[in-house]
């Protein structure tokens, strides 16, 4: 499996993907009955493109904020290629 990600967000994927590794595997064992490999790599050839994403935290409390559809972020053009 390939990862793209910001390029800022290398380090803190890396961090995390031993762990959600074997959480995923244990996952699949527990509910289908069986142990695979799978091996996990970040792409650092091509960085996914920042976007600007509205910071709703200072419009209301988080408790109060439901997300909608149009507030999605949408896949990039760019991210599509490659």
């Amino acid at each position: 499996m390939v990862i793209r990600c910001l390029e800022r967000d290398v380090a803190d994927i890396q961090s995390i993907l031993e762990p959600a590794k074997k959480k995923f595997q244990d996952l699949v064992q527990r509910e289908m009955g069986f142990h695979f490999e799978i091996e996990v790599e970040i792409s650092k050839k091509r960085f996914l493109t920042p976007r600007d994403v509205h910071d709703h935290s200072k419009d209301t409390e988080v408790q109060n904020y439901d997300i909608i559809e149009d507030e999605t972020v949408p896949k990039n053009e760019e991210d599509r290629k490659w």
